[in-house]
């Protein structure tokens, strides 16, 4: 009885964007695109399947799981537990863009403990968590009922040609093209409503067909809301964006075993970027007896590696004070009283390869003496919260199965494909049953390149189904604990009542019985005196 307590439909709930490649993509940097990942809502006992690719430095390199939300918004690993370090844990997809691998691998698993109303907080470890890479998991007695009681408002999801893939994904697409599928397909029921919010670069209208949606044939096509409608001046409130500098800093201190002459060496070193051209500046405490300082290719200053070089196919760091020997950029030292300063300005040297490597400061010998790691420096400005967009009152589009520019579905399955290629698109991989009655409607951004670079959406609309006529709401299923335990009482109840009318039954039967007794007794006494008479009679009625 115990086991029928337990979750009727525990869920699998998988997370394929756990990458830095994945956001709004105009931000100063990989860093700056997201503060986290949208929430998800889980019931105790259901599974967070985290997917990433084993190669590119933007994939997730492993999970791990915070104590508590502080430290989980601080980043702070200091009693936070690993539940995977393996770059190939997350299903060893060739890269964050190959959503066709993501879907049908398994990565990493994570099954959510807790009672409703706890959270579990995931990130990805090192600077990625920093760069938005986490996750809140929202612990709740049930998941949202489909259909649901009554009409909602649903909100279109990241309405803007910025969101998605940020990387060149391949496959003859132009660079700018972030969602080559368009967004997630939407499933609603008649009499819910679509909001969009976005700002004064976007717009909205209806396609009559698949084919001039797919084709963004804008001339078949009908305007429903224009520019004007756009209630904020950019997308930055959807965001982070982020327009500042990207900055990244390492704590320099001396390296386990060094007592040369910078023994007592501190500083810090600040690195910079303006595209591809890397400028890092470090401000030493110590100038007697300093080298030059290289970038190297370690992640940890245990073993900070050989030199790092990405651009270049040889080493351009030299031994000498020039620090690069080839290449465009610079490197000089200037010293004033007791600080040094050591300034490199060099090209080919990428914000999102150099964060996590090592700065290596070597002695006049060259000798490597003092080492820190490059950490992204998140802003702290205002911009981050920017929330205008999300307090946007939006445009509202009510949902009918008799809009006139929606397409019959008729009896097919609703399920949501990706396309032809591997090229990654931000849609969801589930599907609805064959349903009489649906239509989709087709939804685009006519502005400038954006709905072939992926503003768009379809809106399947299903028709509502009553109370008790089937889905999660269903009467007659039994899927969480309360109902399951009504079952269990009515059944002791229908048991209890089938057992006292059993024995009401045996009751009433064996008064019968025991007159037949009693005759029979009279019968063999009247057998004695006739002869054997009434013992024919007995057998008769026996």
């Amino acid at each position: 009885m115990l086991l029928s307590l337990t979750p009727a439909h525990a869920a699998v709930i998988p997370v394929m964007d756990w990458s830095l490649d994945y956001g709004f993509c105009k931000a100063s940097s990989p860093w700056q695109r997201r503060t986290m990942l949208e929430p998800v809502r889980a019931e105790p006992g259901d599974v967070v399947d985290i997917r990433y690719a084993s190669r590119g430095s933007l994939s997730g390199r492993g999970v791990v799981r915070y104590p508590d939300e502080a430290s989980w918004a601080a980043c702070d690993e200091a009693q936070a537990t690993t539940i995977a370090a393996d770059r190939d844990a997350g299903g060893g997809c060739s890269n964050s863009s190959d959503f066709r691998c993501l879907r049908a691998t398994t990565g990493v698993e994570v099954p959510i403990t807790g009672a409703p109303g706890d959270a579990v907080y995931l990130a990805c470890p090192g600077a990625h968590c920093s760069g938005g890479l986490k996750l809140r998991v929202d612990v709740v007695a049930g998941r949202a009922s489909v259909p649901p009681g009554a009409p909602r408002d649903i909100i279109v999801p990241e309405w803007t040609d910025d969101f998605g893939f940020c990387s060149p994904i391949g496959h003859d697409l132009d660079d700018g093209n972030h969602r080559p599928h368009g967004l997630r397909d939407i499933v609603a029921y008649e009499g819910d409503t679509l909001v969009f919010k976005f700002s004064t670069h976007h717009n909205v209208w209806v396609a009559p067909s698949r084919g001039s949606y797919d084709d963004c044939a804008f001339d078949e096509m009908l305007e429903i809301a224009s520019a004007a409608r756009g209630e904020c001046g950019n997308d930055d409130s959807l965001g982070p964006w982020g327009r500042h500098p990207s900055l990244a800093t390492a704590e320099l201190s001396p390296l386990d075993g060094y007592s040369g002459s910078l023994a007592a060496l501190r500083g810090v070193a600040s690195a910079s970027f303006d595209g591809d051209i890397m400028s890092l500046e470090t401000e030493l405490t110590s100038v007697s007896g300093i080298g030059v300082m290289h970038l190297h290719e370690g992640t940890s200053c245990d073993d900070p590696g050989a030199h790092y070089f990405p651009a270049y196919d040889e080493d351009p760091w030299g031994s000498g004070g020039a620090g690069l020997r080839e290449g465009p950029g610079s490197a000089a030292w200037s010293a004033s009283g007791f600080v040094a300063t050591f300034t490199i300005t060099a090209g080919g040297f990428a914000f999102e390869d150099v964060v996590g490597r090592t700065v290596v400061v070597h002695d006049a010998d060259g000798t490597r003496a003092a080492c820190g790691v490059v950490q992204f420096e998140p802003s702290d400005e205002a911009w981050t919260h920017a929330s205008c967009l999300r307090d946007a009152t939006g445009y509202r589009y009510p949902l009918s199965l008799h809009d006139p520019s929606a397409v019959v579905v008729r009896n097919h399955p609703l399920l949501y494909g990706f396309g032809t290629t591997n090229a990654g698109g931000n849609n969801g991989f589930e599907g609805v049953g064959p349903v009489e009655g649906a239509v989709v409607i087709y939804f685009v951004c006519q502005v400038h390149d954006h709905c072939v670079n992926g503003q768009r959406v379809q809106v399947y609309v299903l028709p509502r189904l009553a109370t008790g006529s089937g889905g999660d709401d269903d009467p007659g299923e039994f899927d969480d604990a309360t109902e399951v335990g009504v079952l269990v009482f009515l059944l002791l109840v229908i048991v209890g009542l089938g057992a006292v009318i059993a024995l009401l039954f045996v009751k009433l039967r064996q008064r019968p019985r025991a007159q037949d007794q009693l005759e029979l007794q009279n019968f063999k006494a009247a057998d004695a005196d006739d002869g054997g008479e009434s013992k024919t009679h007995t057998q008769e009625m026996l």
